[in-house]
């Protein structure tokens, strides 16, 4: 009987492209805060924000929909319609998605926004390859790499190429799919993303799967595990966990270890909050007592696991379930209704196009049949099942149809051709798995702990072989060996206290150096308020003073003509409320005294008044459960980081507006930024031989706070998140 689960590779990859990171708690429950304080635009670019984040998939669609009412530009607009159509493809409603997705596209391309386009043609290559129409969806993913190679959105672009390796991989043409992922591999690799790197490893192993490495199988998959791990990642995790549990209880026969990977998606699916999770667990789970002969209990499992699938409408899953349980009615002997889960499972396997996976339910038919007595039956159910495998080049599934094939030989009396046959699936099994290989694969975690049990062996035999000789050497052998060691662990002592030291002294190092950067970007930013300050009184208070003296002057000249004694008084009263003006200015830019008497929200209240006095930009200001005074010192470094990062989007950004929101938590402060410009490079940004970066970055660490920025040339907009502890008292100094 050919093991029917390995369906679920190829749902775990799907599943593992279609998932999103789950946004921080804090920016989405501020993101809520904010939203019903906002209006128009503003509103519908925060309702796309919240469609992306919420782990609701109604909520979501409700989100799309509000955004897409509310927007009043068209980049707004053609946003929430990408979004919305995205969010009808997660439900399954693909009619209503193509039907916004080509809107969307005479929008993007009537308003000339490359970026947006390309968004639209990803959503739409998407919406087919959920529907199994694997080159639509190619055709529709290569418009939008066209675009993207053209802007150089490398994020973009391994994104798409991501995806594109997993439609080859749908189609069989593993080659391809490898050749792709490699190039979306070598970009993460190159912009440092671990968990995209991990992505990537998982798909190599799904590749390899397919191709009958299962010892390289096995050894991507655990790397993608370990990356999850490490970036504490539970909703990719079990994506690995899944793979590996199928491949020990199918391929390796182990499953003691198999359950342990099962248990630990359930485990995990409590985190996620994942219905798709707790069905992979249990099909696992269901298949491990199948192979106990506990079919009652595995059939428990499966039927709960099928009514998870058909609430989701998860075809793959559903026809999978069917399989097995068909399995399990064949091995009870119950072939009419084995036959007839079989022939549910073939049904919906041709509907959605998945030639590959097909190759099971059609085997496990032909096995009803042969035990059946139908034997030409079988033989046309074979010969379609190999069909497929060699042309998929699926070699695990070519090993059992093989199998298969040799039983319905020796049922039929041909054993010359049983014999044959048997001789290819031993070539075919052999080339499959390499035991030796995955021994060592199994323990790549424990290497260090492996070699350090074989060094104690060795020791153990070299005390054994002592034994066997004289007393007196034995005796000096020992005591030898004992001073050897005692030398070994004083030299192993002094070297890590000595390398402890230096490893202190460097910290201590580099503690110093950053607080010597940070004095110096104080220093800097003070030498530049004094130089500005120095300018402005010269230029602007100079020349108005200047002016006045002049007046002053004409009028003594002036004698006895009033009415020119009376135009130079005029001249000098305006004058001094000119000066007076440029007084209260530069006082301004030195310190507001809005902050210093009102607090940080009075300022930047005034400050956004300010700036929207200006032409061309608009700052929309909000604050949630914000309503109390900080220390000095988090007030001004919060206010002129906002100041300086409002100065940045007005230098290069081309925004129309900015949104400053400012939200109060019982340990924090959060404050995010965001606009609707083209955005623009952020590593140039933080390498310029200005002062900003460093400004910013002396201020977020003289408060303990943290900083995070999400922008990139010619994107959509840019967003700044900076959170400031406000638990432990930070000091008052004010650099």
């Amino acid at each position: 009987m050919i093991p029917a689960t390995r369906k679920l590779l190829v749902v775990a990859v799907i599943l593992t492209i279609q998932c999103q990171l789950f946004a921080q708690k804090s920016i989405l429950d501020s993101l809520k805060a904010v939203h019903n304080r906002l209006d128009g635009d503003a509103k519908a670019y925060n309702a796309v924000k919240l469609a992306k984040r919420s782990l609701d998939r109604k909520e979501a669609l409700s989100y799309s929909k509000q955004a897409l009412d509310l927007a009043t530009t068209d980049t707004t607009e053609l946003l929430a319609m990408n979004q919305l159509a995205w969010e009808y493809k997660n439900l399954k409603h693909f009619d209503s998605a193509l039907t916004v997705l080509q809107k969307a596209e005479s929008m993007a391309q009537g308003i000339d926004f490359p970026q947006g386009l390309a968004d639209v043609y990803q959503t739409w290559g998407s919406v087919y390859s959920n529907q199994s129409l694997y080159d639509s969806a190619l055709l529709f993913q290569q418009k939008a790499l066209n675009i993207q190679e053209k802007t150089g959105d490398l994020e973009g672009m391994a994104s798409l190429y991501n995806n594109m390796s997993i439609i080859h991989q749908s189609k069989g043409e593993y080659q391809k799919a490898r050749e792709i992922l490699t190039r979306s591999q070598s970009i993460w690799a190159r912009l440092r993303r671990q968990k995209e790197i991990g992505d990537s490893y998982l798909n190599i192993g799904t590749l390899y799967f397919y191709q009958g490495h299962v010892d390289s199988c096995v050894m991507f998959i655990t790397k993608a595990l370990t990356i999850y791990e490490e970036q504490e990642l539970p909703n990719f995790q079990v994506y690995a966990l899944a793979n590996l549990g199928i491949i020990y209880s199918e391929e390796l026969g182990d499953d003691e270890k198999a359950a342990t990977y099962f248990q630990k998606i359930i485990d995990i699916e409590g985190q996620v909050n994942s219905k798709n999770l707790v069905s992979l667990a249990l099909n696992g789970l269901a298949l491990i007592e199948k192979k106990k002969r506990n079919y009652a209990k595995a059939t428990s499992l499966f039927e709960r696991a099928l009514i998870i699938s058909k609430a989701n409408q998860n075809n793959y899953e559903i026809s999978g379930i069917l399989t097995n349980l068909a399995g399990i009615s064949l091995e009870q002997g119950d072939f009419a209704d084995a036959r007839a889960r079989y022939e549910k499972s073939i049904a919906i396997k041709r509907s959605i196009g998945d030639n590959r996976e097909l190759i099971i339910p059609l085997t496990g038919l032909a096995d009803a049949e042969i035990r059946s007595g139908n034997l030409s039956v079988a033989n046309k159910l074979l010969d379609e099942a190999y069909e497929l495998a060699v042309a998929t080049g699926n070699k695990t599934s070519e090993r059992e149809v093989l199998q298969m094939q040799i039983r319905l030989s020796k049922a039929q009396g041909t054993y010359k051709e049983a014999v044959a046959l048997y001789d290819q699936f031993i070539a075919v099994k052999d080339s499959i798995l390499n035991k030796d290989k995955i021994a060592a694969i199994e323990d790549v975690k424990g290497k260090y702990e492996t070699e350090k049990k074989e060094q104690e062996i060795v020791l153990l035999n070299q005390e054994n072989a002592l034994k066997e000789a004289s007393l007196q050497r034995n005796t000096l052998l020992i005591f030898g060996l004992v001073a050897l060691l005692v030398i070994l662990l004083l030299i192993f002592y002094l070297i890590r206290t000595r390398t402890a030291q230096q490893h202190q002294q460097v910290l201590q190092e580099q503690k110093i150096r950053m607080r010597e950067t940070q004095m110096q970007a104080v220093i800097d930013s003070q030498e530049r308020e004094r130089k500005r300050f120095a300018t402005d009184l010269h230029d602007g208070m100079g020349q108005l003073v200047s002016a006045l003296q002049l007046n002053i002057q004409s009028m003594k000249a002036a004698g006895n003509d009033l009415e020119k004694r009376d135009t130079l008084y005029g001249n000098s009263t305006q004058l001094l409320k000119d000066v007076h003006t440029e007084i209260r200015n530069i006082a301004f830019n030195l310190m507001p005294q809005t902050l210093v008497k009102e607090g940080l929200k009075a300022a930047i209240i005034e400050l956004a008044r300010k700036v929207n006095n200006t032409e061309g930009i608009t700052v929309h200001p909000t604050f949630t459960d914000f309503d109390r005074r900080l220390s000095e010192i988090q007030e001004v470094s919060i206010y002129r980081v906002v100041q300086e990062l409002l100065s940045n989007i007005m230098k290069y950004s081309q925004a129309k507006n900015v949104y400053i929101g400012i939200t109060g938590y019982e340990e924090e402060v959060v404050v995010t930024l965001e606009d609707d410009g083209i955005g623009y490079d952020l590593d140039q940004f933080k390498t310029s031989e200005g002062n900003g970066w460093r400004n910013i970055s002396s201020r977020v660490n003289l408060v303990q706070g943290f900083i995070e920025i999400d922008t990139r040339p010619g994107g959509k907009g840019s967003s700044v998140m900076m959170e400031i502890p406000t638990k432990e008292k930070v000091g008052d100094e004010v650099a």
